[in-house]
């Protein structure tokens, strides 16, 4: 989606999906932009979020029924169908400030559906991911992302930014002295996004993390995948942007 918006529903540019009264629907969203905020909304309806970057999440209702993608952010919502039989409620998806209705939750006419909305939804199972990590002993690295070192040259990668063994607690610091934010992009691993008092960190993981202009934003992660992962970002609105990676032997 560079260049002028375009947006897809199933891969075509508008779609009708129906649904019946108190009917709990999931939807799966995509940035597939390289450097723009996307935002999707549902008209009349509460969102749910149930799982951020192909990770559940403990579920959190959506402000207003709208969600933020960064560029490679992928949200699953549920929502439910609490209009009347016969209802239409359209769904926008915007972008710098402007939104376009892509789709249309369309509720079959005379259909009774459900007697009563679904209860509060119950987070996903959750995948094998570590519920702790030390921090304390972990390696440390600030990452600067306007360095130029870390950059392609030619279209060749340097040398990795670090070698770990397996299972390490890995703390990264994405300092960006910027005016624009970054789209960062870990391969290879889910992060736990930290908390700016160093008190815990987000109960969600993540691949993509936002890092907001003239901050340092912090995340960790256990390596505990074998290989060359690369770590690249994108800045909002512009070209630019960091290449690195790192190595888990």
């Amino acid at each position: 989606m560079d260049g002028a918006p375009h947006f897809t529903v199933n891969g075509l540019p508008s779609l009708d999906v129906p649904v019946s009264a108190n009917e709990r629907v999931r939807l799966r969203l995509l940035n597939a932009a390289r450097n723009r905020l996307i935002t999707v909304r549902v008209d009349r309806h509460a969102a749910t979020v149930m799982a951020i970057d192909g990770q559940p999440a403990e579920p959190f209702m959506a402000r207003d029924g709208r969600v933020i993608l960064s560029p490679g952010n992928r949200i699953d919502v549920f929502i439910d169908a609490g209009l009347s039989p016969g209802s239409t409620a359209p769904i926008f998806a915007g972008s710098d400030g402007r939104e376009v209705p892509v789709a249309r939750l369309v509720y079959e006419a005379g259909a009774p559906g459900r007697s009563a909305i679904r209860p509060d939804a119950k987070p996903l199972p959750p995948n094998p991911l570590p519920q702790r990590m030390n921090l304390a002993s972990g390696i440390k690295l600030e990452i600067l992302l306007d360095d130029p070192r870390h950059r392609l040259i030619d279209g060749v990668f340097g040398r990795p930014l670090f070698t770990t063994v397996p299972r390490q607690t890995i703390t990264l610091a994405f300092k960006n002295p910027t005016d624009r934010a970054h789209a960062v992009h870990l391969h290879g691993h889910h992060v736990r996004l930290l908390d700016a008092l160093d008190d815990g960190w987000k109960p969600f993981w993540l691949d993509t993390i936002l890092a907001p202009p003239q901050r340092t934003t912090r995340v960790a992660f256990v390596a505990d995948n074998r290989g060359k992962w690369l770590i690249e970002s994108d800045v909002l609105g512009t070209d630019g942007g960091i290449r690195t990676w790192f190595e888990v032997t």
